[in-house]
């Protein structure tokens, strides 16, 4: 993949919403994307036109052509990533979202900044030490010179708000699966 300014790691909801408003193209054109590899394959398959059909998506081509990275997490680092947290947190994450989490924690230097709209994503993502790298959609969209009104649960405020209550669900340990994140041991 050339090198392009600013890169960001993409969750499914993203993914999605950027081809329902017309400007994924245009933002691989500008960007480095990574897209996780469960979310390549398996969750950002289809996005809604409003008319009640489906239009595809095709992550295959993108990455054929040069204009995003589909990065893959090792299935033992993503238990690694589930055994920290609590098992209310681990149901509430989907697949995507924890092998994003563990590309996140592996990341040696420069971490690419994250993107979702999804609460739990966000709570784990603040549990884990990481909220720095969380990023909405609109700012996104700022940061490469895209402008493009988004739906509310994809702002900048919107995101604040997710984190601030994540933050302080942190601050209470509340997710994590035992003291200072270690996991509890199974009796």
């Amino acid at each position: 993949m050339p090198t392009r300014p600013r890169l960001f790691l993409l969750d499914a909801n993203v993914v999605i919403e950027l081809h329902r408003i017309g400007l994924w193209q245009r933002l691989t054109g500008c960007c480095q994307i990574i897209v996780p590899s469960i979310v390549a394959e398996r969750e950002a398959q289809f996005w809604d036109s409003g008319e009640g059909v489906g239009k595809p998506i095709h992550l295959g081509d993108d990455l054929a052509a040069g204009r995003i990275a589909i990065r893959e997490a090792d299935a033992a680092a993503m238990k690694d990533t589930l055994d920290l947290f609590d098992p209310v947190m681990q149901q509430s994450l989907d697949a995507g979202e924890l092998e994003a989490l563990t590309i996140l924690r592996e990341w040696s230097q420069d971490p690419p900044s994250f993107s979702t709209a999804d609460f739990k994503a966000c709570e784990a993502l603040c549990l884990l030490g990481l909220s720095h790298l969380a990023v909405s959609l609109e700012e996104v969209l700022e940061r490469s010179g895209l402008t493009h009104r988004v739906r509310p649960h994809f702002s900048r405020s919107a995101l604040q708000q997710v984190l601030r209550r994540a933050r302080a669900a942190g601050v209470q340990r509340s997710g994590l699966a035992g003291v200072e994140g270690k996991p509890r041991r199974r009796r």
